[in-house]
Parts: structure tokens; sequence; C-alpha cells
């Protein structure tokens, strides 16, 4: 086994050119934000943090929040006098609304408490009126820019669709979440009584877990409430986790493990783990307040996270902020972009992007069954990308060992995270696979090894989720090898093919190498490769075999 498994960390850093290459291909995603001031809208790629285009909001006071459809492709922006709602095309050059605006009934406070958000299928928006409202909100049919229901009496500050949940919206207000169920053609009815959160103060907003099982309450009186959600849209209160300052809002990551809460007074952001079971733990870190922000009791206040970075609004003490922060998950380090004047309210789009899988690393080959030819101690998943990203499976395998070397420290993240294998080396050396256009290629004989590289995101050298491995450089002697806790199963041209090795490539960073025996079933020529791990299919280039 040893003597297959050769040459691990014989690779070329070039291999992290054509990584980054396939990393810039990819579709990127969208965060919008709202410029109250200079009632605007800014489009971003949140990646490269470059604003794609400016709209106009026409006839608006101030603008404070915005939704994304579940497709990244519809902007909905909430703009007061009149409160309205308008609608932006995120795919195109245009900088004018999409279609008719939708001017909202009922009565309005002032303020700046209000929210909106669409359906999980992205049919209907639907709208929180502000505290002095009454407590009303309404349903928007997108498709023909209409108001269809008003409700009053129910939660006016926060409100959520839940991913996998078409029917149910939370709303809240306080210290009670009310239920609200949406009907065919946006029709929104209030048919279960309000649920109360003990020891809530003020609740700020709802964030649900991207799997839908569950749901973070931020409350101004420094806590936060974690609900659970049933497979049948069941809402329960689970319990409060005291975290200080003033909570205003809340960015879980894509993959569903982490969530950061930006807290208003300080402007700093605790960070809070959720595991498999959907248990909810405060790390009792805060990543401290970058110079650029600043904190608001207002409500202009928000944050959202691409799994990459924590991008934070904040209206600062004094006018002429044009700009908002971005952290970087990994290595802590903070930007700013500039935007409008005084961004408040944001939203980006779920498209999952690059974040695709999740598993552990050990330092140690995980136990082999000779008969069935699996490693124990299985765990991770696919996330295919769409129009909802459903994270991490809610069940954690045992047999996991978490690694225990100390070494590495997060460095980068961002464009070296892509979802695919997009590099190929022959066990020579030489390159295989289909990297870039015009690169000439060796072809590899039967029988041989073949090195496959890709993106390590969604792979974590601790239990706790806190080192990423898209993030980690594992030493380029070799010693110690990270391996993933199971092994993926190739196709090699539709034939199986034998896994030597799987885990961290030595001495690069952020990158998952796969070793595979070409099978000698394998037809000539250039072929297919796929990769199956843990039950889903990552995309890979093809081989040349002769």
């Amino acid at each position: 086994m040893k003597a297959r498994v050769l040459a691990i960390h014989t690779v070329f850093l070039s291999i992290a050119s054509f990584l980054f290459l396939a990393a810039t291909s990819l579709e990127a995603q969208k965060l919008l934000v709202v410029n109250a001031a200079s009632e605007t809208a800014s489009v971003l790629n949140p990646l490269s943090g470059t604003v794609t285009k400016t709209v106009t909001v026409p006839a608006a006071a101030s603008v404070v929040t915005a939704a994304i459809n579940p497709s990244g492709t519809l902007g909905a922006v909430y703009a007061d006098f009149p409160h309205r709602i308008d609608f932006y095309n995120l795919t195109d050059s245009s900088t004018t609304t999409s279609g008719s605006s939708v001017t909202l009934s009922g009565t309005f406070g002032t303020g700046p408490d209000r929210d909106i958000a669409f359906s999980t299928d992205g049919a209907c928006v639907v709208a929180t009126h502000g505290i002095n409202s009454g407590g009303r909100v309404s349903s928007v049919n997108v498709a023909s820019r209409t108001e269809v229901t008003v409700l009053t009496g129910v939660g006016p500050r926060a409100i959520t669709a839940v991913p996998g949940h078409r029917s149910l919206i939370l709303s809240a207000f306080a210290f009670f979440v009310s239920q609200l169920t949406l009907g065919g053609g946006c029709v929104l009815t209030d048919t279960t009584p309000d649920l109360f959160i003990p020891g809530a103060a003020g609740i700020q907003k709802i964030v649900p877990f991207p799997n839908g099982q569950g749901a973070l309450l931020a409350d101004v009186g420094g806590k936060v409430h974690v609900l659970s959600i049933s497979s049948t849209g069941v809402v329960s209160y689970v319990k409060s986790i005291t975290v200080g300052d003033t909570p205003q809002s809340i960015a879980i990551t894509p993959d569903g493990i982490h969530a950061f809460v930006y807290k208003a007074t300080t402007g700093s952001l605790r960070i809070l783990a959720i595991d498999h079971f959907n248990n909810v733990t405060d790390s009792g870190t805060d990543l401290p307040a970058p110079a650029s922000a600043f904190p608001t009791l207002g409500g202009i206040t928000d944050a959202v996270t691409d799994g990459d970075s924590v991008f934070i609004s904040s209206e600062p003490p004094f006018p002429g902020n044009t700009a908002i922060t971005a952290i970087n998950i990994f290595t802590r380090a903070s930007r700013t972009i500039t935007v409008g004047t005084f961004p408040a309210g944001m939203a980006i789009d779920v498209n999952c992007g690059h974040h695709t899988i999740h598993g552990h690393l050990v330092t140690s080959p995980p136990p082999h069954d000779a008969v069935s030819g699996i490693h124990h101690g299985q765990h991770g998943h696919l996330v295919t990308p769409g129009a909802e990203c459903p994270p991490h499976a809610p069940f954690h395998s045992p047999g996991l060992t978490a690694e225990t070397t100390g070494e590495g420290l997060f460095s980068t993240g961002g464009a070296m995270e892509a979802p695919d294998f997009v590099a190929g080396l022959d066990q020579d050396g030489t390159l295989n696979g289909n990297p870039g256009a015009g690169t000439k290629v060796q072809p590899a004989h039967r029988g041989t090894v073949v090195q496959l590289f890709g993106s390590a995101a969604g792979l974590f050298l601790d239990e706790q989720h806190l080192r990423a491995a898209s993030g980690f450089t594992a030493p380029a002697s070799g010693s110690p090898l990270f391996y993933t806790t199971s092994l993926p199963e190739v196709r090699i041209g539709g034939a199986p093919a034998q896994v030597l090795f799987s885990g961290l490539a030595p001495g690069l960073t952020g990158v998952w190498q796969i070793n595979v025996l070409i099978p000698n079933a394998a037809s000539a020529g250039a072929v297919p490769v796929t990769i199956n791990y843990e039950g889903g299919e990552l995309t890979s280039v093809s081989l040349a075999i002769e």
C-alpha cells in the first residue's frame, strides 16, 4: 500500500494557479446593499469586493433593507416615504426597477424597523411595516407586483422564510415570534398562537439555519435565542445564549456550522458553533471590531456572510459613511468596500458556489475494512449548488478523531475554494487532465497512479469547525500527512478506481489531493473522472489514458 502511495508531496506549485483559475470562473454570488442617505442600492461581487452596478431608488426618503430571491436573479429593496418595495434585476446591467414597484398599504410608524424576505420558491415577498404600524405584515406577489395580504397583530420587526418549508414564515418583535402560513397566490394567514421567548427584551433579527431545522434570534438585551423547527414546521423554543452587548444581526455560513453575531455597542462579532444535531454552542470568542466599523442602535445594521467573509453594514455616529466592512473568517483580516452613503440593510444570495462538502481530517489512516473496502468513521457530504443550499447532514457519524499536531493557522480563503478537482498529475509528475485551454498534457498508462487536486473547502481540522482546511498549509515534508476520515469513490472512464490516498496536499494551502490507480478496464483517450464523496458527486477534470 505504501509503495503505491508514492511521492504524495511531489506536486508543482503551478497547481495552485489552476485552482485559482477554476475558482474565478465560478458564477459569483451577489451581495445587495441599500444606501439609506444616497437613496441607492449597490450590487457587489462579495469575493472580489467589486461593485458591479449601482441602482437608483426613485422618490424615496430612505431605503432600509433588502432581500435577494433564492436563484440570485432578483433583488427587492424596501423604501420609505412612500413605503414601497422596488424590484431590481441582478443579472444584467440595468439600474432601474424591473417592472412596477409595489406600494404597501396600512399605517406606518417612523424609524427603520422593517424587514423583508423572499419565500423559498421566490414567488412571494413578505414585509413587516415597523413597530408603530400596529403589528402589520404584508405579502406581495412577485409576478404580478401586487400586495396580496395585510395582517395585523403579528411580529412587526423581523421576518424570514424557512428553507425546506415553503409555507412557513416567521416574524417577530419584542419577546414573541409569530408563525405565519404562506399559501398559494402569496396569501398569508396567521393561524398559530405566538411563541413566547423567555427572557427576550427586543428581538431584532431572525436567521434560519440553511437546513431549515432551526433559527437564531438576535435580541438587543444581550442574548441569542435558539429555535427548533421540525420536519412538519412545528417551531419551538430551545434555549437562550448570553453573548453580552446588544446583538442586532446574525450571519450563518452557507454550510450551517458557524454563526456570527453582530453586537452593536462594540461592533464586535461573537462566534457560535452549530453541530450536526443542530445544537448551538457559544465559542466565547469575539472578533474585535475593525476601525472602519461603527455601532448603531437604530436598527440600520446588518451582517451577512458568503462563508469566506462576514460583511457588516453599520451607520456611524457622524454623516458621510460610504463603506461596509468585510472580515475574513479565516485570517481575521478586515477590509472596507466603498458603496453608497449610509449603507444599511444587506442581502446575499444563497448560491453555495464553492462551499460543497463537509468533513474532517486525521493524521493517521482511518481503519480499513478489508472485506467491504470502506473506511470507518465516515463523515462528510456534498452540497449541490442551487436555489437552496442545505448544510451538513443532521447527524454525526461516530469514529472521528481530531487532528492533534497543532500545526497550521488560517491563512487564505476565497479564490482557492473551488468546488471541482481542477488538475491532475501522473505518477512521474507530468501534467494530465484539462486544467487550461491550450495546455499540453501527457497521457497516463493503465495500472499507474494519477494525482487529482481540488479545493479543501468544507474539510476541517477539528470537530469544533474552527480550523478550516481551506486556509491550512500541510507540511511540505508530508510529516504528518492529513487524511480524510473516509475515502471517496472514484471512477475513471466509468470503471471503478482504487483510491490510495485522500487528504491534504503537502506544501499547498487549502488543496485536497486524491491519488488513484488507473484501472485496467479504463478505455483509452480522454475519459471522464467522477468522484463520489459520502453520496454526492464532485466534478473533476477528465484524464488522458493510453
